[in-house]
Formats: structure tokens, sequence, C-alpha cells
């Protein structure tokens, strides 16, 4: 093997590895974000001794910006997936210039060889954890949507002054009985 493809072989493995961790990292970022976000609901809703008028306005609103968030995390990781085949594929040239080389000597190749493979393999780990954030991001999407929902159906309880439907709506708890209209 000359000195030049020596040299491109060991880099391509370095950016192999390169965006095999990032791609990890990402995912890592992407479920603890999916994770922490409806934590945070349940403890404002907790911690609030059930929901004020604010709360699905507010849950609606971060759940948005989570799905958005997780999208766009999700474009990063499959741009991550592209630049990660492309030094596969070189490395994948270089070893099979390499082994023709080398034929009678090294017959029982067990690497890779092919240079025209999919960038996306549908059982690969990494389409995988695509996968899993894609759910991920469809979860917080119906979130966003039910949050919406069920916000517009507060808000017009309380504006026809029907406290105590709101109150059978929302549970019991969710409106203290010294209350009796919602601003």
């Amino acid at each position: 093997m000359n000195e030049f493809l020596k040299i491109e072989y060991e880099q391509c493995l370095k950016l192999i590895s390169y965006y095999d961790e990032r791609h990890q990292s990402l995912v890592k970022y992407a479920s603890s974000i999916s994770s922490a976000i409806p934590t945070l609901l349940f403890a404002i809703w907790n911690l609030g001794n059930g929901a004020n008028q604010y709360f699905w306005q507010f849950a609606t609103l971060i759940s948005g910006i989570t799905a958005i968030s997780l999208l766009s995390i999700f474009t990063v990781l499959t741009q991550t997936r592209l630049y990660f085949v492309y030094p596969a594929r070189q490395i994948n040239a270089i070893r099979k210039l390499s082994l023709k080389n080398i034929a009678p000597e090294f017959c029982d190749n067990q690497m890779y060889l092919d240079t025209k493979f999919s960038a996306f393999k549908w059982f690969s780990t990494q389409t995988v954890l695509n996968g899993f954030i894609a759910l991920q991001i469809g979860a917080f999407i119906g979130l966003t949507v039910f949050c919406s929902l069920f916000s517009i159906r507060v808000v017009t309880i309380a504006k026809t002054n029907k406290i105590n439907d709101l109150k059978i709506f929302l549970g019991s708890k969710v409106l203290p009985e010294s209350k009796t209209s919602i601003q």
C-alpha cells in the first residue's frame, strides 16, 4: 500500500470513529430531552396541586418546542449518517485495492469490500436509533396536539362560567373551593 492510501485509510477510520461517536452523543442528548420535558410537566402539574388555567397552554408550547428541537436533532443525525458512509466507502475501496495486491498471501477476507452500499440500511444500529428519535418526535407532536385541544376545551368551559363543569372536567382537586371564577 502506498503512503497516500495508508494515510487516507487512517484518516477515514478516524472520521468513521468521530461520526459514530457524534451520532451516539446526539441520540443520548435527544433521549435526555425526551425524558426531561415530561418530568418537568409532571412536576409543574403536581407542585401546582393540579392544573391551573395556563398549564395546558404552557404544556402545548413546551411540547411543541421539544418536537421542533428533536426534529432538528433528527436532521443532524441523518446528515451524520451520510457523512459516516462516505469514509466507510472510501475505506472499502482502499481495502479492495490492497487485497487485490496481496490476494495470494491473504485469501480469507472477513471485512466489507462493497463501495456501493446504501447509506441507509434498515437494520443498522444508526437507522434503528434514528427510528427511535422519530418515535419521540411523533410522541411530542401528539402531545402538542392533545394539549392544544385540551387547552381550547378548558378555555371554552371557563368562558361560559360553568365552574362546576370545569371542576368535573379537570377533576375536583384542580380548582380550590374558594375560587368562584376563572380569570
